[in-house]
């Protein structure tokens, strides 16, 4: 059914819910047997739906707000060592440098060079925000904690 109230409007449909009081009474008559007696039950029932009522109210002050949104997308960086070079042996160095260059076109990316020995644990080399030009670094990587022998670097 339509309904349509103190400016709600919507749709409700009746439901009947649980069963509140039921007896028996007897007829007008006065006789009290199953043929002449009426049974009542009051059930309970309500009505349920969706109703709404649009915002009319107007405000005295109230804020715009223009929003602009500038997608950007993030560019790779490119790393260039010029040292360490690839099979290179350091025989009683007690450090190995390392030289190069970073780029980042994204101006403000947080650039970290990283650094594993025999794919064990993760180190730090350098970190700096990008410019977004070449940045020379020059760092070392310590020897000491790594027995003689071939050890794998990964930079």
């Amino acid at each position: 059914m339509a309904y349509d109230s103190d400016g709600f409007k919507g749709t409700l449909g009746l439901r009947f819910g649980d069963l509140v009081y039921s007896h028996s009474i007897p007829c007008p008559d006065g006789s009290y047997d199953s043929k002449h007696t009426v049974d009542v039950h009051n059930v309970l029932a309500f009505c349920t739906g969706d109703v709404s009522k649009p915002d009319t109210r107007t405000y005295e002050h109230y804020y715009q707000y223009t929003v602009s949104v500038n997608y950007i997308f993030n560019t790779n960086r490119t790393l260039s060592l010029n040292s360490p070079v690839d099979s290179q042996s350091f025989g009683m160095a007690y450090q190995i440098p390392v030289t190069g260059t970073i780029l980042d076109e994204d101006i403000r990316d947080k650039l970290s060079l990283k650094y594993t020995v025999d794919n064990g644990i993760t180190n730090t080399l350098y970190t700096v925000d990008a410019t977004g030009a070449n940045q020379s670094f020059t760092k070392e990587i310590p020897l000491s904690g790594f027995s003689r022998g071939d050890h794998i670097l990964k930079i």
